[in-house]
């Protein structure tokens, strides 16, 4: 028994079930790292690792395409009453972080209200907008518009999951490349994520099956840890000028998968217990971090700290305020529940 008194997963895809909230901390503790820009860390190998923490979200979207493939198996709903429970996670955090940024920047005139109104659209990013909001918000929603097409493609498939897995990872990097190539660069943060986030649902058909980790899949799966380490550790050396983030396709999995296996097998609780508490509140944290957290010139100013030093102190409060705003919300969503079912 793990500890919350469920049964640990055997040797297997289940791990990534198990354990996907702490999976989900890690990933946002990377990120959270990487957007702390004037942080170098004086370990050359560290830094390194810091460096490539937009990692994090391919693992982030390769888990939600995960949990959102198991729990369109197990609990079918229809495509409206889908929307409305995605919108009703992300948007009521999304604004609360949001509109007083953006209210802010634009009563001291660091953003004009039309950029402001498209990035509370979800818009900005799409259209290029000046100061558009980061890419992510925009590109999960439209990631979980697209998800019941991409579950039903793979679901129909039968034995053929694997290869229209593969094709769509190969028509995700094709589309990448156009799109960069005709003047549509500014997409591909969100283009870039479509191989990662189609692998997640095969995973999730893998873990609803309870595969097993035989010795072929972990052989498959180291070997896709190597050649996806090395591509990305030789990229900086090769001529032709493909994107490093390809190389996370082929890493992103198996280091899931040994995270899992280390967070099962360690006696490591209170440290799962921090990163379960990240994981839950992963969205809340992000927004945090990914507004008000890396402007770094102002709160460093106001504190009177050097940037690299504001960044270590406000690395524990982004958390803290991220899982604050997240059991807040959740109080809330509760009890409207609860008063939606008395009536």
């Amino acid at each position: 028994m793990d500890e919350q008194g469920k049964p640990r997963a055997g040797l297997g895809y289940s791990l990534l079930s198990s354990h996907r909230s702490e999976l989900m901390g890690v990933a946002m503790l990377w990120v959270m790292l990487f957007h702390c820009f004037p942080l170098v860390i004086p370990v050359h190998f560290l830094d390194a690792v810091k460096r490539i923490g937009f990692a994090g979200v391919d693992i982030f979207l390769l888990l939600s395409a995960m949990g959102l493939t198991l729990s369109a198996i197990s609990r079918p709903r229809r495509y409206g009453r889908y929307l409305v429970r995605r919108a009703g996670r992300i948007l009521p955090a999304f604004y609360i972080v949001t509109v007083p940024f953006y209210l802010w920047k634009v009563l001291t005139g660091r953003i004009a209200v039309r950029s402001a109104l498209l990035n509370l659209a979800f818009l900005g990013y799409f259209l290029d907008a000046p100061d558009h909001f980061n890419w992510y918000i925009p590109a999960l929603l439209v990631f979980y518009l697209l998800a019941p097409l991409m579950i039903l493609a793979v679901a129909k498939s039968g034995r053929a999951r694997d290869i229209v897995t593969v094709c769509g990872c190969v028509v995700g990097v094709a589309v990448s490349e156009l799109a960069a190539r005709i003047g549509l660069g500014h997409l591909l943060d969100f283009l870039y994520r479509f191989p990662i986030f189609w692998v997640g649902v095969r995973l999730g058909f893998a873990v609803h099956e309870d595969k097993k980790l035989t010795l072929p899949r972990a052989l498959f799966w180291l070997a896709m840890l190597a050649a996806g380490t090395l591509y990305i550790y030789y990229r900086q050396f090769l001529a032709f000028n493909i994107a490093v983030i390809y190389g996370f396709i082929f890493t992103t999995v198996p280091l899931c998968l040994i995270l899992a296996l280390i967070f099962d097998k360690l006696p490591v609780r209170p440290l799962l217990w921090v990163l379960r508490q990240i994981g839950d509140s992963s969205l809340e944290i992000y927004l945090i971090n990914a507004t008000w957290f890396i402007e770094f010139r102002f709160f460093s100013d106001l504190l009177r700290l050097p940037m690299d030093v504001y960044c270590l102190v406000g690395l524990p409060v982004n958390i803290l305020l991220g899982v604050a705003l997240h059991c807040a919300i959740e109080a809330v969503r509760k009890r409207v529940g609860r008063k939606a079912k008395e009536k």
